[in-house]
């Protein structure tokens, strides 16, 4: 994706839930979105991590400078 692009628009709809939720229906915005793209692989698996670690919602992005600064020896 070059910068001066827009982001890609993913939409991703699941069955409803049971033990392991089914996909009903996906697309993508980028020029293979109708089958099945590199994209909606990364949510779906980004989805999967999230769900092994125990997370109930998205992490919030903290960007490094936000962060203490730290002194390398």
């Amino acid at each position: 994706m070059e910068k001066n692009e827009e982001p890609h628009c993913i939409l991703i709809s699941f069955g409803p839930q049971r033990d392991v939720p089914e996909i009903q229906s996906f697309s993508c915005s980028c020029a293979a979105g109708k089958g099945l793209c590199h994209h909606t692989v990364g949510v779906l698996y980004t989805l999967s991590h999230y769900q092994l670690l125990g997370l109930r919602s998205i992490p919030p992005i903290v960007s490094k400078t936000s962060l203490s600064q730290v002194r390398i020896k």
